[in-house]
Order: structure tokens, then sequence, then C-alpha cells
């Protein structure tokens, strides 16, 4: 207040030096918060120290994620195996083939060396990092563009179907046994899940909603099945909303809702969703999808979090072909739209999959549309700018093999897409720099691969690359920076 004061009484000439040496002084500020930021976190994690191979001893249980060279990996593989250390020539066959076609990932060349010694292999997955470390909010941001990510929360961790480590391609902390940097705040010592990468676990939505910030992500979409919206889950992710608010409420993330249609008419969760809802049964329908999802999803958010566009809280809409007659839901969106505002006093702002747009009508009724699936676009993304909005949509990863074989592995073939690095991504967040939103498929769906959370396991180039690498990319992007090279 006393410098503005000052500046009032001085004459124009001498404002405006003034004025120029705090804008440059807050630029200089700027850029030293940023260079400390990407000197923190630049080689913020450790790795373990080399496996020693004359400890290591022919093992039962087989580890994937020993030794970060493809020699050194080779080698305290095939010490599992045998008991032996094997020889030059195999490693030099071998080594040069780890990140190529024929063996595209770790476990591709672990399943051809398992064959090789004539072992049957039970595969397992240590945390090469000597610590998971507690990751800071992006403290800077330059780009108008707001960024978000599907967020799912289905896992059953550390059993199937949507658990264990056979069934994801890249690992997290909590996934197998309870992880310190998961557990939750809470002194009740009765928390079924405490530790774990699981929907009921607080310290589970507590940490994936703090290293999203650390991303510089400004919201998540929840994917919400429907059966999933049991108590536990919701009590859950209350308690690590309210945790965030208490510890850094300016950085918590705000919530939209992904509607995810996939669960009707499928058996395992019911009656009520064994269902297929019809369109052309405007009514009824409206009134069973509402009141399935959008509103009890709602009801238990506090509206603090709440993603709002133009004051509008935002919600994506799936298409899993589970839908009857989906040519007519331009008539069934807008009956929950009034639904929803009848509700909560506000119309929702909807975007919804390409697979609607069949009649013209659809654009009044929906706010914009997105491709779920991005890969077959030349430019990896979809966009779509409607009043005003330029909405960006890309899936930016994908290894979805294991989840394809029965949550067991099995080699890739030249069939299999798999995405591992950073490649799109890099190139997504370069190219949508003047977009308005730009939302990520996924945060963290492991079984598909398609998730950019922290991650133990990160491997191509022939070494690790860091838990929270993707995250760095998006803050990084955020803060201005162009991450492809010329």
């Amino acid at each position: 207040m006393r410098v503005y004061k000052r500046l009032l009484s001085a004459n124009a000439s001498t404002a405006a030096a003034i004025s120029v040496s705090l804008v440059m002084a807050q630029e200089a500020l700027d850029a030293d918060v940023l260079a400390n930021e990407r000197a923190e976190t630049k080689s913020f994690f450790e790795l373990k120290p080399k496996s020693d191979m004359e400890r290591l001893n022919l093992e039962a249980v087989h580890d994937l994620n020993l030794g970060e060279s493809p020699s050194a990996f080779i080698k305290a593989l095939w010490k599992q195996f045998t008991g032996r250390i094997p020889g030059e020539d195999l490693v030099k066959d071998y080594s040069s083939q780890l990140g190529s076609g024929t063996y595209p990932r770790r476990i591709d060349l672990g399943i051809a060396l398992a064959e090789k010694a004539g072992v049957q292999p039970k595969w397992q997955y240590s945390d090469p990092w000597r610590t998971q470390k507690i990751l800071k909010p992006a403290a800077s941001k330059e780009l108008a563009r707001e960024v978000g990510a599907i967020f799912m929360f289905f896992f059953t961790s550390p059993v199937g179907p949507n658990g264990g480590p056979g069934w994801a391609n890249n690992h997290v902390p909590g996934m197998t046994t309870p992880a310190s940097i998961y557990r939750s705040k809470s002194t009740n010592r009765n928390i079924p899940k405490d530790g774990l990468y699981h929907p009921d676990n607080p310290g589970f939505w507590y940490r994936e909603f703090r290293d999203s910030r650390h991303a510089g992500l400004d919201f998540l979409l929840l994917n919400v099945y429907g059966p999933d919206l049991k108590l536990s889950a919701v009590s859950a992710l209350q308690s690590g909303l309210e945790r965030l608010r208490e510890e850094d409420g300016k950085n918590v993330v705000k919530l939209g809702l992904f509607d995810d249609t996939w669960t009707w008419g499928q058996p395992w969760f019911g009656a009520f969703w064994e269902q297929k809802p019809d369109c052309l049964k405007v009514v009824e329908t409206s009134r069973v999808l509402y009141e399935s999802k959008w509103k009890p999803f709602f009801k238990a958010l506090p509206r603090e979090h709440w993603y709002l566009i133009d004051g509008r809280p935002m919600i994506y809409f799936y298409n899993s072909n589970t839908l009857q007659n989906r040519q007519n839901f331009d008539c069934v969106l807008p009956a929950m739209k009034e639904m929803f505002k009848r509700d909560f006093g506000v119309t929702p702002w909807v975007a919804v999959d390409t697979a609607f747009n069949y009649r013209p009508a659809m654009k009044l009724a929906s706010d914009s549309h997105f491709k779920w699936y991005t890969f077959d676009l030349e430019k990896n993304y979809a966009s779509e700018t409607r009043r005003g909005i330029t909405l960006s949509h890309s899936m930016v990863r994908w290894d979805g093999v294991s989840r394809g074989n029965g949550s067991k592995e099995r080699a890739a073939t030249t069939e299999d897409l798999i995405v591992k690095d950073d490649r799109i991504l890099r190139q997504v967040l370069d190219d949508t720099r003047q977009s308005d939103i730009l939302v990520l498929a996924t945060w963290n769906d492991l079984g598909e691969g398609t998730g950019i959370n922290r991650s133990y396991d990160y491997y191509w180039d022939g070494k690790w690359k860091q838990p929270n690498h993707f995250m760095e990319l998006i803050r990084r992007s955020q803060s201005g920076e162009l991450l492809q090279s010329p």
C-alpha cells in the first residue's frame, strides 16, 4: 500500500520507471521460483543401490525391477531363474533388444528369458526407489489453459479383478502391501484398507489429490460407474478432502464427474444395474440416469470442490454401447440437466462422447463433445470450440496387455498397442497451449496403462524414469515451457 501511494504522488516518468522495475523484479522472482522447482524435482528420487549379484540367489518369485541398465536387469533376472550369473554372450545378445519391437517392455524380455531358462516365472515388482517422496504443489503457472484428467477409483488392491501387479503394467505404491505414503492420517486403527491403493482408504484420495496438484492439474473428473458410489468410498473421499482443506486449502484440486455408462446391463452389481436404459423412454431413462449417479455424486461432493466452467459444474458423459437407442440421447440430456438445476440451482456443463452426435440437436443439448480414444488421430488429440470455449482431449499412454489377458502377464505382440513413453504427452501439451481446457485420459487407469500418476517403475530408453516423470512434464508445460525439441 505504501508503494502504491508513492506511485500516485510521483510524476509520470518516475511512476513508469518504478512500474517497469517492479514488473522486472516480479519476473525475476517468478523465474527463480520456477528454477528452484525444477532443481528440486529433477533428481528428487534416488534409486536403491545396485543389486549384489553374489548375494542374489535362485528364487521362487522373480523380481522384474532389479537392475537399471539392460545388462544389469538380465543378470539379476537370470540369477533368480538359475542361481548363476549368465555368460557375456547371453547378456550381449539380449541387452540391445530391450525396448525394441521384439521386446518393448521389461516384462517381454523377462518372459523370453524365463522360457530360455526353462522356468515358469512368478513375477513380483519391487520399488526400485529408496523412498517415495512427498511432492509439493506446483507454484507457478503461466498458461491460461486449465488441465484436468480422468480419475479412476475402481481399485480392489491388493487382489483382483482391478488390483494386484499382474493386472497392470505400471505399478504404484500400495498395490500389493500398505505403503506409508498412502496411510490415512486418522488415529482410527480400524481402517481396513489403510495404506492400500483402494477407494475405501482416505489416504488414497488424499495422496492422489495432492500429487495431482504437484502436476499442476486444475481438476480431476472422477470416473463413476455407479455401484462404486458406496458409503465406504464416499466417506473416505470426504475424509481425504477434509484433510486437504485443513492442510492447504488453496491447493485443493477441483472435481467433476465422468459418467461411465459401462455398468448398465452388467450381471455383477445387482438387478438395478442389469437394466439397459432406453433413450426412447425419455422420462424414465433421464430419471434413472440422473438419480443413479449425477444426484448422489454432487450431493456427496462439497460445492467448494466443484470444478466450474462459467459457474457450472463439469460433467463428461461417456459411451460404452450400453444405452439403448442412444441416437435419442439429445432428448434425454436436457431432461437430466433440468433435474440437476431443480436440485442444485445451477445447470451443469456437459461434454458428451462423440458417439452421441447423431443429430444436430445434440449440439444444442450438450455444451461440448470429446473423442475418448485418440491414438487413431494424426494429431493425437481432438478439439472442439463451442460458445467461445475450446475443449481438447487426449489419451497419451497405453499398455492394456495384461488387463486383456485375464490379469496375467504375457509378452506383447506386434498387434498390441504399446505407448509407454512421454512422446505423445509432450506433443499434446505443446500443441494445445491455446486451448481453454485440456482433458487427459487418464490420471491413473493402471489396467489400460494410460496413467500419468506416481508410478515406481516407469522404464524406457534403458533406464528408470522418476516416479513423478509425467507430472513434471505437465507442470513445466503450464509454466510456459515448450517440451519438444525444435
